[in-house]
C-alpha cells in the first residue's frame, strides 16, 4: 500500500496541471489578447473625443492585431467596420469597400445580432458611390432578407428605398417607382415613421420630374414639405422648396418658383450648409435663366461655381488629411506592436514559470515519496 503511494502522488497531481498546461493556457493567452484589444478600443473613442485620427486609425489596427491571433472573428468585424466607416466618412469609397468588405467575410451568414446585414448595407452604400450597382444591388438584398425574416419594419423599408435609388440610377424608373409606392412606403406608414416617409416623397418627386411627369412630381414634393414641416425639418423643407421651384419653372410658374426659392433662401440662412447653399444658388440660375433673366442667371451661377469650388477643396483636404492619417497610424501600429510582443511574451514567460514551479513541487514530492517508502522497506526488513 505504502510503496505505491508516490505514484498516487504524482498522478493526483500531474492530472490536473497537465489538463491546465493543454487547455488553460492557451484560454488565458486569448483572453489576455482580447483584453488588451479592448483596452485600444477605449482609446480610440477617447483619441476621436479630441480629434486625433491618426492615433484612433492606430488603436484600430492594433485592436484588430489582438483578435486576429485570439480569434475572435465577430470582433475583428467590428473593428473593421470602424475602419471602414474611418474612410466612408471622407468618401473614400474603395477603401471603405475593403474593410466593409472583410468585416462581411468574417461574419460569414447572417447572425441573429443583425450584425452581418448592418455590414451589407454599409458595403452595398460604398459600392453604390463607385457606380457598382449590381454588387450594390445584392448586399442590399442580402440585408434585405434578413430584415424580412425579423419584420424589421424600418429597416426594410430603408432598404427598399436603396434599392429604388440604384433603379433610378439604371433608368429603371417604373420598378423604382413601384418600390417605393409599394414596399417603402407603405411600410414606414406602418412604422410611424415621417422621415422615412419624407425620403420617398422625395424620391417618387424626383422620378416623375425626371420622366416629365410635372403634375405627379409637384404633389410629391408637396407632401415632402408638408410632412418636413410636420416634423420642423428645416433642411428638409428647403430641400422640398428646391426641387417644387424646378418643377414649377420647367411649367412656367416662374413667380411661384421664385417664391419658393425666396422662402428656403430665408431659411438655409439659418443653417449655411455648403452643400445647401449650392443647391439653392443652382436653383435660382436654373429657373432665372428659364425665365430669361439672364444677368440674374449668370450671378447665381457664379455664387454656385464659387461653392461647388470650395466643397471640392474641402473634400480634398479631407482625403488627403484621411490618407496621411492611415499612413502614419500604420507606423505608430508597427511601433506598438512590439511593446505588445513584449506583454504578451511576459504573459506567456509567465505561465511557463508556473508550470515549471509545479513540475519541481512533483519531482520534490515523488522524491519524498520514494524515500519514504524506500524507509519504510528497510524498517520492514
Amino acid at each position: 500500500m505504502v510503496s505505491t503511494s508516490p505514484k498516487v502522488l504524482l498522478i493526483f497531481f500531474l492530472i490536473p496541471f497537465s489538463t491546465q498546461a493543454q487547455t488553460a493556457n492557451p484560454h488565458s493567452l486569448h483572453r489576455t489578447q482580447d483584453s488588451l484589444a479592448k483596452i485600444h478600443l477605449l482609446a480610440v473613442k477617447t483619441f476621436i473625443g479630441v480629434s486625433q485620427p491618426i492615433k484612433a486609425f492606430a488603436e484600430l489596427l492594433k485592436a484588430d492585431g489582438l483578435y486576429k491571433k485570439s480569434g475572435n472573428k465577430t470582433a475583428q468585424a467590428i473593428v473593421n467596420t470602424q475602419l471602414g466607416a474611418f474612410f466612408e466618412k471622407n468618401q473614400l469609397w474603395e477603401d471603405a469597400e475593403r474593410y466593409y468588405e472583410t468585416a462581411y467575410i468574417l461574419t460569414a451568414d447572417p447572425d441573429s445580432s443583425g450584425l452581418s446585414a448592418d455590414i451589407s448595407l454599409k458595403l452595398a452604400e460604398s459600392l453604390f458611390w463607385q457606380e457598382k450597382y449590381q454588387s450594390a444591388l445584392k448586399y442590399y438584398q442580402i440585408a434585405l432578407d434578413y430584415f424580412e425574416k425579423k419584420r424589421l419594419k424600418n429597416r426594410m423599408a430603408e432598404s427598399y428605398v436603396q434599392i429604388a435609388r440604384i433603379k433610378d440610377h439604371q433608368k429603371n424608373y417604373k420598378q423604382a417607382e413601384s418600390l417605393i409606392l409599394n414596399q417603402a412606403l407603405p411600410l414606414f406608414r406602418a412604422a410611424d415613421n415621417e422621415f422615412g416617409r419624407i425620403s420617398c416623397f422625395d424620391v417618387l418627386g424626383r422620378l416623375y420630374h425626371k420622366q416629365k411627369k410635372y403634375s405627379q412630381a409637384k404633389w410629391f414634393f408637396i407632401q415632402a414639405n408638408t410632412a418636413a414641416r410636420k416634423v420642423k425639418n428645416t433642411e428638409g423643407i428647403i430641400t422640398s422648396l428646391v426641387e417644387l421651384s424646378k418643377v414649377k419653372a420647367d411649367i412656367n410658374d416662374f413667380d411661384l418658383a421664385l417664391r419658393d426659392l425666396k422662402e428656403a433662401q430665408f431659411l438655409a440662412k439659418k443653417n449655411e450648409t455648403l452643400s445647401l447653399l449650392a443647391d439653392l444658388n443652382e436653383a435660382f440660375a436654373i429657373v432665372y435663366n428659364k425665365s430669361g433673366n439672364k444677368s440674374a442667371s449668370s450671378n447665381y451661377w457664379r455664387a454656385y461655381e464659387s461653392l461647388d469650388d470650395s466643397m471640392d477643396v474641402v473634400q480634398n483636404n479631407r482625403v488627403i488629411a484621411a490618407r496621411q492619417a492611415a499612413k502614419e497610424s500604420k507606423y505608430l501600429f508597427n511601433e506598438a506592436q512590439k511593446t505588445t510582443t513584449k506583454i504578451i511574451k511576459k504573459q506567456e514567460n509567465s505561465s511557463l514559470k508556473y508550470y515549471l514551479i509545479a513540475f519541481i513541487a512533483l519531482v520534490i514530492i515523488l522524491g519524498i515519496g520514494i524515500y519514504i517508502d524506500e524507509k519504510n522497506s528497510k524498517g520492514s526488513n
